[in-house]
């Protein structure tokens, strides 16, 4: 029912072969208090088949990239290539939901499907952020919609929120990467993950 979208394998995911595979990325960690699995002894690959029995799939903005390093930012102006994205939601019409995983991916997922974002009765955008990021692009037409769009705060360690913000929503320092994984879960203004790992 939900595609899951990253921007593009950094370093350590291409090496291990793996989603999400930084240490310090909060994905799993998010995926497991959702979904009942403890990331930090369960294998990855009984992680990656939890997800996909409860209805998620993952995938990338783009196919390849160059840069540097593994930020989106330092990604080199043109080298960027999409996924066929469109054609993999037309091929399973099961999926009625793609949650973008940050701002600066969606920003990348509106940079190619611009002619696609701008059909009307395609997208419903689901959440602040990407009303704040598609808003101006997707037109304001009535439904059905083909699909729900929402835009995530990202799970990157270059985006941990602050111990202040951290202690204002109860979560205890010296938690660490799950303290985090937490407060992105339920307590972010930018997009909070249980609006992805809510009910269906």
């Amino acid at each position: 029912h939900t595609l899951i979208l990253g921007t593009c394998p950094g370093d350590v995911s291409l090496k291990k072969a793996e989603y999400f595979a930084n240490p310090s990325n909060t994905f799993w960690h998010i995926a497991g208090k959702a979904l009942g699995f403890d990331r930090s002894s369960v294998p990855y690959e009984d992680q990656e088949a939890s997800l996909g029995v409860a209805g998620y799939a993952l995938w990338d903005v783009l196919s390849e990239r160059q840069g540097p390093g593994s930020l989106d930012s330092q990604t080199v102006p043109g080298s960027d290539r999409p996924n066929d994205i469109e054609g993999l939601l037309l091929a399973v019409q099961t999926i009625h939901r793609v949650c973008i995983n940050s701002k600066a991916t969606a920003h990348f997922f509106r940079r190619h499907h611009r002619d696609w974002l701008q059909k009307p009765q395609t997208w419903c955008l689901g959440n602040a952020p990407a009303r704040e990021v598609f808003g101006k692009l997707v037109p304001e037409t009535q439904g059905p919609f083909k699909w729900t769009l929402l835009v995530m705060d990202s799970t990157s360690p270059a985006n941990a929120p602050s111990k202040k913000d951290r202690a204002a929503a109860g979560i205890a320092e010296g938690r660490g990467v799950e303290g985090i994984a937490e407060y992105k879960l339920l307590h972010t203004p930018r997009g909070r993950w249980r609006e992805c790992f809510g009910e269906q």
